[in-house]
């Protein structure tokens, strides 16, 4: 199981946040915004990229493209490098399409610069957000003891002769973790992740690793609900609990 949280481009001013095109009503630094429909739009259906400039070396391990409007046929790859010249990038990443979050957990990399190339296109590019960051792995993981609840949030009535008045909502998942007593290393891990995040920052959580079989528990972009309570089980073991909910 891995968690990415702190997203690198965050922490960057957003001139330093540099895209091929864009659309004056949905600038490039709408990537650094946690809400997913806060969007960078392009101006055209052509061949983009956006350059991210994070101010000095940073360690990186994850590198994602989060609520898109890129097609299947779409090539998208991702450069790092210690300068803004992409002739011969230190880093190059080819990036697996996905249609809800393109994700990659990589090597360990420690570059300033970074970009993202967008090509093959269909459309104008639209993308939520844009994350490059480290990962925490949590292990022993919640493979195992887990619940996935599929919600929506419908407005549903009913008249005195049960006639049903109906306003279609939008649909979000809530995981639902149980965790093996866990030593302090991990324990330390967790405690840590929940003091930086809490209940108002967004991260990307990843149940199976990289796996992508399993759309249910596919990785979600989502936030914290609820508070840590840590049970202690034996010998400075700790059980725990933790619920995802998913954020559009």
């Amino acid at each position: 199981m891995r968690i990415a949280y702190g997203n690198l481009i965050d922490d960057i001013n957003s001139a330093n946040v540099v895209a091929s095109s864009e659309d004056s009503n949905y600038p490039a630094a709408n990537v650094q915004e946690q809400r997913l429909a806060v969007k960078w739009l392009a101006d055209s259906a052509t061949a983009q990229t956006i350059t991210f400039d994070l101010g000095s070396a940073q360690s990186v391990q994850t590198l994602a493209v989060v609520s898109h409007n890129i097609s299947s046929a779409a090539t998208i790859v991702a450069y790092g490098n210690s300068a803004d010249i992409w002739t011969a990038p230190t880093v190059i990443e080819s990036l697996t399409w996905n249609e809800d979050i393109i994700m990659k957990f990589t090597s360990l990399y420690s570059q300033q610069f970074w970009r993202f190339s967008f090509s093959g296109l269909t459309e104008a590019l639209e993308v939520g957000r844009i994350w490059i960051g480290p990962y925490v792995t949590i292990d022993p993981s919640s493979t195992q003891d887990f619940t996935v609840d599929v919600k929506n949030n419908d407005i549903v009535t009913f008249g005195k002769d049960r006639q049903k008045y109906a306003s279609p909502g939008i649909q979000w998942r809530e995981i639902s973790l149980s965790f093996p007593p866990s030593y302090t290393s991990v324990t330390t891990v967790i405690r840590t992740f929940y003091e930086s995040v809490g209940k108002h920052d967004s991260f990307i959580f990843a149940n199976f690793d990289s796996l992508r079989t399993y759309p249910l528990v596919d990785p979600l972009y989502g936030s914290l609900s609820g508070d840590m309570e840590f049970k202690h089980q034996t010998r400075q073991r700790y059980s725990y609990d933790l619920k995802i909910v998913e954020n559009r």
